[in-house]
């Protein structure tokens, strides 16, 4: 684009520079109130769907939202590294925090005898994953139990 080559380990090294001098965690001046999820990120070399990238977002009190945590780690795995630094802050806030939630068992498990929080179910991935339960039962797509169910 601009007449120039640059090296991908340059841009590796650069990332890797200024990724390690970022600082994300919940901060106690905004809404106690969240969201998480994780999504896959395909890695050469690692089979079927590689790693999880999961993300951790505050509501802020003027509107919007900030990021509070990032990390990448294999599926169905923990999630502590993501809530480690904020959970100080999840203890000081005046009123319990409010984490928006797809289900994932192991958010649990890292929040558990640590923080009490309060946790609500995501609304979109109750019908997705009810959906996916119906596959495996062999419920007929767009049948009349299908119909009833993801209605």
């Amino acid at each position: 684009m601009f007449g120039w080559a640059v090296d991908k380990m340059t841009i590796w090294k650069s990332v890797q520079q200024i990724g390690s001098k970022l600082d994300f965690m919940l901060s106690s001046n905004e809404e106690p109130h969240g969201k998480e999820d994780g999504t896959g990120v395909g890695i050469t070399g690692i089979p079927k769907r590689g790693k999880e990238l999961k993300v951790l977002v505050q509501y802020k009190k003027g509107g919007g939202i900030r990021v509070a945590g990032i990390d990448i780690g294999n599926y169905n795995g923990s999630w502590d590294k993501l809530f480690q630094k904020s959970i100080d802050v999840i203890k000081g806030f005046k009123r319990p925090f409010l984490l928006l939630t797809d289900g994932d068992a192991s958010i649990f498990a890292s929040l558990k005898g640590k923080v009490t929080v309060l946790i609500q179910r995501c609304l979109w991935h109750i019908p997705y994953q009810a959906q996916y339960v119906l596959w495996k039962d062999a419920v007929k797509r767009k049948g009349e139990e299908w119909l009833h169910v993801v209605a």
